[in-house]
Order: C-alpha cells, then structure tokens, then sequence
C-alpha cells in the first residue's frame, strides 16, 4: 500500500488567436495568440512507497508504469513503456523506446505525450552510459517507479451546457459560474476552442517529462527546460494529431500571450516519419495499442537549436519575451480586455477550412504577375500593424500611466464608432487616443479582408449569420474596440477586445449582456478571460524529499 507524500503538478493554458488565422500556417508571417485563463492541470502524486521501485512485477501481475486518471471524462489510461529496437528489417537496429496502452479507450494525444517523453528520458539515459542498442537491455528502467497522474481541465474548455440544461438552468453568465469546478462532462462533449488538445499535451509533457528526469543516475541533470518542454510537447501533439499544424496552440500552451511565428515543418516531419512508420506496424500486430520511437531522431530534432530559433525568438524579436523575472510581459494593455463567447452551431471544420483556402492561395499567387496573392499579402500587413499597435499601448501604459488610465475612463463609456479625443486632452493622451483608434480602425480592415478571403476560399470565415451579432457588439456597446472570429474563424467562437478599467467594469457586463438578449443565435458568454502566463508548476516540499529519498535507492 502506498503511503502519499507529496505532488507535482502543472498547469497550461488555452489560446484565442486574435490575428494571423490561416497565415501563421507559414512563416515568416506572424499572429497574436492570447494566453487565457482556463487551464489544463495534470497533477502527478508522488507516494514514498519502496517496494514499487524497480520491479517489474507486482505479485503475478505485470505493472503498468504509467496510469493516468481523467475524472470529468471518467476513464483510466494504463501505459507500459520498455526499451525496443527500430524495426527487424532494419539492416542497423536503433535504440527505440515503445509505449504499449493496457487500460482505457484510445488516446493519441495522452499516448504519443507518454512515448515523447520516454524517449527523452532514453536519450539522457543512453548519454549518461554512452549506451549501443546492443546492451540496452542492461540500462537503468526507463520508468523506475509506478506514476500515477490526474488531469483536470477547468470549464470554460468544454460547454456545459448539457450539465445546465439537466438542472433546467439557461445558459448564461450567471449560472455558469455556479458550475462546480472541474464538473464531469456529460451528453455529447464540445469544446468551446481554446485549444484543449494543446495544454493538455503541454501540462501532461511537463509534468511527466521533470518527474522523468529527476534522476541522479543521469548525468547531470536531463534539460527539462520551457524551450526542451515546448519542443516536446509540439512533437506529440503533431504526431497525435497525424498532421503538422501551425504549432500556434501548443506555443501559447507553453509560454502565454505571444507574438508567434511558426516554426519548419521539417521539424517535426524528421520525427513524424519514424513514429508514424512505428504506428501502422503495431496497429498490423497488436491492435494499434504499442507505438514506437526512435531515440536518436526524436532526440536530435529537440535539441536542434537553430530549427526552433524562428518560432521562440519571434516574441522577442516584437516587444516582449516569453518569460522574466517579473513574469510574462506579453499580455494585453492595462484596461483592454478579451471577452469570448460560444455559439452553439455545431461548430466548423478547421482542416477542411485550411485546404481550402491553401488551395485559394495557390490560384491567386499563380496568377499574379509576382507569384505571390496580394490579399493575402495584405492581410500579414494589418496582422503585423495590429501587433504593433498593441506594442505602443502596452509601453504608453507603462510610461504614462495617469494619462493613459484617463483615455482607458474616456473611451470605457462611448461606442468605438464615436470614439474622438477630448479637445481638452494632454498632447500625451491625444497620442494615446490615436493608438486607440488605430487599434479600431486596423481590426475593422482584418475583418473585411478576411470576409473577403473567405469569400473567394468559399469558406466561411465570417459567416454572413455571425456578421450582424459582431456588427451590433461593437457598434451597440460602449468600450468594444475590436470584434472577430478568433483562428481559423466560422462557428465556433467570437470575440470582442474591451476598454475597462476592471475586469468586471460596466462595459464588459454590457457586452455579456448584449450577446446573453440576443436571439438570432444561441450565444454564450464564456467567463474566460485574458490570462498572459504560461506553463507553470506547483509543488510541496514533500516531494522535493520524496525525489531525493528515490535517488538514494537506486
């Protein structure tokens, strides 16, 4: 029986993606992805329990290395992992790490996290003895002791609308934060687009990946760094996903409010190759439940610095970075605030969105005289203006504080359309008023630019039954500055960015009670707001002494 004592848990968060859908598909362009804060939290109990330490078997029974809990989904997931070879055909074997899944419905974002993971772990053991795959069998276990995990999404990342309708409740603002936190999921599961699949590969990554790597018999101590934990978790969220996405989801996951530009799809198609290449293999002989990776590739294409520099230097390189002393830099001005709702529509397809306006992309640059598609050419102008614009308000914030607090008070009170500044003003906040409006005026041409993007794609990034519902926010309520269809657009969600002086100020209930009245839709008012931090961990102390009470046993 174990005894617990002590955690470690890590937290990530969900995204919107303010500009940059579609665009950020390819590089150089940039996007303004806004970390929230609802979070993915995955919690790994540490028990103080010897007798599970390094045995194989617990009585007849193999153990399973890895169990994996999900309360509000209801299921367990089981994973054993052991070292392998490439496959036999393989005129050279390669040391490999396998993952096989025991227990639980399938899940390809909590399998390929559990494999990516290993095999991080293989590679600092595999450095520490300078090991061939001919003597792996005599190497340390790549998972000592049993892990036993929790992962927990707070609710805005699932409607709860089924849950509020069995209480014969409406779903509204109201009656959402009356919902117990991490309330199970019932009825048909959907999300609301806040990129769960990304901060739950990132929150599980980092929490197994440190547990994995706390070590002694290493040498040194395996990097277990945001950037080597960002690079994993970007790894087995492609690889789950069977694709390679634009990676903006997984970033923000990683490092909050972000400036993003996309790294090479190379990257991930070095690893992709060999993992995929493991998958058909096992599904042809064990059911699709064992998946393996080769150590050196999956290991070489983390550590490849200068692939990554792109994307993890970009929010850098645009006023911010991704993490100091004094915490995240990159969130949104003081007094602007995000607001989000769900329609409930049944949502869109954001692949088949993607293909199609590729292939839009495509026609228009073939027959442009420069090869390349002008709208699209415009739309990564006013992207890289809106990121800029954001830029000046967040250091006229900070150097002007008094004058700017007066425009936020100003402009809080009054429709965007009739914003002007007060003749009264300070030069100061005459200078500050106009990066208000610029903010205005340059998120209404994204708007129609990308309604016209989507027109030619004949995708419906805008569509035309969401234009009046943001047509009336922004030109019905005080203070909205920007309204939109975050990412890739259609049904899923829109927004609305909000001049307040607090978050809950009298603007930001009129917005949530203009979309609650409305009836042409079924809209819902989430409570998620701008969060800007990024991964983060929790931990006790007990377990700092359960870590070292392990390394002393081995």
């Amino acid at each position: 029986m174990t005894s617990p004592c002590g955690y470690l848990s890590a937290s990530a968060p969900g995204k919107v993606l303010l500009c940059g859908g579609y665009l950020v598909t390819e590089a150089p362009n940039l996007g303004l992805s806004v970390g929230v804060d609802a979070r993915f939290h995955t919690r790994l109990q540490i028990d103080d329990d010897e007798s599970s330490s390094g045995n194989d078997q617990q009585g007849d029974k193999v153990r399973d290395d890895i169990v994996i809990y999900s309360p509000q989904f209801g299921s367990v997931f089981a994973y054993r992992v052991a070292w392998s070879t490439s496959e036999a055909r393989d005129p050279s074997p390669k040391p490999a790490v396998s993952v096989s899944q025991t227990q639980g419905p399938a899940s390809p974002f909590l399998h390929h996290a559990v494999l990516a993971c290993a095999a991080w772990k293989a590679d600092a053991i595999m450095w520490t003895h300078n090991a061939s795959v001919t003597d792996a069998q005599h190497l340390p276990k790549l998972v000592s002791r049993p892990l036993r995990l929790t992962l927990l999404a707070d609710n805005d990342f699932y409607s709860q609308r089924a849950y509020l309708e069995r209480l014969g409740l409406p779903v509204t603002p109201a009656n959402l934060r009356q919902v117990p936190p991490h309330q199970p999921l019932e009825g048909k599961i959907s999300k609301t687009g806040l990129g769960s699949s990304a901060a739950l590969t990132m929150s599980l990554v980092a929490c197994l990946a440190t547990a994995l790597c706390r070590d002694a018999s290493l040498r040194g101590t395996a990097d277990v760094s945001q950037n080597v934990l960002h690079r994993i978790a970007q790894i087995a969220h492609c690889v789950a996903q069977g694709k390679i996405g634009s990676g903006f989801d997984v970033f923000t996951a990683c490092y909050g409010t972000c400036v993003y530009r996309r790294f090479p799809s190379s990257l991930i198609e070095r690893v992709m190759n060999v993992v995929t290449a493991a998958t058909a293999a096992a599904a042809t002989g064990n059911g699709g439940e064992t998946i393996r990776v080769e150590v050196g590739p999956f290991a070489a294409v983390v550590r490849d610095q200068g692939g990554w520099a792109a994307a993890e230097r970009a929010t850098a390189s645009h006023g911010g970075s991704t993490e100091t002393s004094e915490g995240p830099r990159d969130r949104m001005p003081r007094g602007l605030h995000v607001m989000l709702a769900d329609i409930y529509a049944g949502g869109s397809s954001t692949p088949g969105m993607t293909a199609k306006i590729t292939e839009w992309k495509k026609r228009t640059a073939a027959a442009s005289s420069d090869g390349k598609a002008p709208l699209w050419q415009t739309i990564a102008g006013l992207n890289e203006r809106f990121i800029a614009t954001l830029a000046h308000l967040r250091s006229a914030a900070k150097e002007y504080p008094t004058e700017y607090d007066g425009v936020i008070a100003t402009l809080a009170d009054v429709p965007s359309r009739d914003w002007v500044a007060s003749a009264a003003c300070s030069p100061l906040q005459r200078g500050i008023f106009e990066h208000f409006f610029s903010l205005r005026d340059i998120s209404a041409s994204l708007r129609r630019k990308m309604r016209q993007m989507g027109e030619e794609a004949a995708v419906e990034v805008e569509p035309a039954s969401v234009t009046p519902l943001l047509d009336g926010t922004i030109d019905g309520a005080p203070g909205v500055a920007c309204v939109g269809c975050p990412g890739a657009g259609g049904y899923d969600a829109v927004y609305a960015l909000v001049v307040s002086s607090s978050p809950t100020g009298p603007s930001i209930a009129r917005v949530e009670d203009f979309w609650v009245r409305y009836a042409a839709l079924q809209v819902c008012p989430l409570l998620v707001r701008e969060g800007g931090a990024g991964l983060q961990f929790n931990h006790d102390a007990a377990a700092d002494r359960a870590a070292d009470s392990s390394k002393r046993t081995r």
